[in-house]
C-alpha cells in the first residue's frame, strides 16, 4: 500500500480522538498571574489541553504544561495580529520549497487556502471553518491580490480582508518597493526590500502610508544562499521572533527552531520542529514536542492538505488528538 495512503488512513481512524488521557481544562476556570496559568480558586497549576466553549460546540486552543503556555496557540483574537502572521512573503518565489511556508508561486495563477480547527459538539467531532484566503498571481509568480475571509467558531462570517499589490522593480529587475492597497484603493501598506549580491532578500521593511515603521525583518543565509535565520522586529525595534533552519546533506530543512519573545514577561518560548521527506521531496510530517502535522500531495507533487495533531510521546499514536486542517487549492497559468 502507498506510504500516503497509509497516512491518511491512519489519521480517518484516529478521528474519534476524544479518549485520550490527555487533561483537558475550560478556558473559564483557569487564570493567569505573572505569565502561568492555574485553576479557578486554586494553586494547582494548569497541565494539559485548554478548549474554550461557544455556544455547544468546543473549540480546541493549546497546550499548557507546568503553568505555562506551549508551543503555538489557536488564538482566534490573534489570528490577523501582525506579530503572530508577519511572513516574508518573497520566500514564495524561491525555486524550490524547503516547507509548506515556502511555496513556488512561478507558474501559479491562483491559490486558496481554507482553514480548519477540530470541535466538538453534542460528543461529536466537527471541523470548524477558521478563515478562508484566495491569492491571485501574475505570470512571474508576484502576488497581485489577496482575499481574506474570517469566520467566528460558530462558522458565521465575521469579516473580509482584501489587499492589491503594486510593485516597484530595481535596475536588476528586483522587486524594491512593494505598495499595497485595500478594497477602497487606499494605500495601507508600503514593504521596502534589500537584496544581497546574490539576489537575496536580505532585508524587508514594512511601513504606514505615512513612512512610519510597523515591522522589519531579517534574514540571513549561508555560503550557499541557504535561508538559515529569519528574524522578525516590533514597531519599536524590539526582536518579535527568531527562527532557525537546518538543512540535511540532501538540502532539505531538517530542523527548524522557532524562538517567541514574549515581551511582557520578559521571557522567551521556544519551539524546535523536525521534518521528514517522501522519495519525491515532498515533506511529509512536521513535529515538535507537542503537535505532528502530515502533509499530502497530489500527483504533480503539489500540496493539497495538512492536518495537525496533539501527540502525547508516552502514549500510542491513537490517543492523539486533532487539533486542525488546512486545505490548498491551485490553479496554474
Amino acid at each position: 500500500m502507498d506510504k500516503m495512503k497509509q497516512i491518511r488512513i491512519a489519521i480517518i481512524l484516529f478521528m474519534p480522538l476524544v479518549q485520550s488521557q490527555t487533561e483537558k481544562y475550560n478556558i473559564k476556570d483557569i487564570v493567569e498571574l505573572d505569565g502561568v496559568f492555574f485553576r479557578n480558586f486554586n494553586n494547582e497549576k494548569v497541565n494539559g489541553f485548554v478548549f474554550k466553549v461557544d455556544g455547544d460546540i468546543s473549540i480546541p486552543l493549546g497546550m499548557i504544561k507546568d503553568g505555562r503556555k506551549q508551543g503555538q496557540w489557536l488564538e482566534w483574537s490573534e489570528r490577523d495580529n501582525y506579530q503572530e502572521n508577519l511572513e516574508l512573503e518573497e520566500l514564495e518565489t524561491v525555486d524550490v520549497a524547503d516547507t509548506v511556508l515556502q511555496i513556488p508561486t512561478k507558474g501559479i495563477m491562483s491559490r486558496e487556502i481554507s482553514e480548519y480547527i477540530s470541535g466538538e459538539t453534542a460528543g461529536k467531532s466537527i471541523m470548524v471553518l477558521v478563515s478562508s484566503q484566495v491569492v491571485n498571481y501574475d505570470i512571474s509568480g508576484a502576488k497581485v491580490e489577496e482575499s481574506s475571509s474570517y469566520y467566528n467558531p460558530k462558522g458565521f462570517l465575521e469579516r473580509r480582508n482584501y489587499r492589491k499589490y503594486e510593485y516597484e522593480k530595481n535596475d536588476q529587475g528586483q522587486r524594491q518597493k512593494i505598495r499595497v492597497y485595500n478594497d477602497q484603493y487606499y494605500l495601507v501598506e508600503i514593504e521596502i526590500l534589500r537584496y544581497n549580491e546574490k539576489g537575496n532578500i536580505i532585508e524587508q521593511i514594512v511601513q504606514d502610508p505615512g513612512g512610519n515603521m510597523i515591522g522589519k525583518v531579517i534574514n540571513d543565509y549561508d555560503l550557499t544562499g541557504k535561508l538559515v535565520e529569519h528574524t522578525r522586529y516590533g514597531q519599536d525595534g524590539m526582536k518579535l521572533r527568531s527562527i532557525k533552519y537546518f538543512y540535511g546533506q540532501n538540502g532539505k530543512k531538517t530542523v527548524e527552531t522557532n524562538v517567541e519573545f514574549l515581551r511582557d514577561m520578559d521571557d522567551f518560548r521556544e519551539t524546535k520542529y523536525n521534518f521528514s521527506y517522501d522519495e519525491s521531496g515532498n515533506v511529509v510530517t512536521m513535529d515538535d514536542e507537542l503537535y505532528r502535522t502530515y502533509f499530502f500531495h497530489d500527483n504533480r507533487n503539489n500540496l493539497i492538505e495538512a492536518v495537525k495533531f496533539l501527540i502525547d510521546q508516552n502514549q500510542d499514536s491513537s490517543q492523539d488528538i486533532l487539533v486542525s486542517k488546512t486545505v490548498y487549492r491551485f490553479s496554474f497559468y
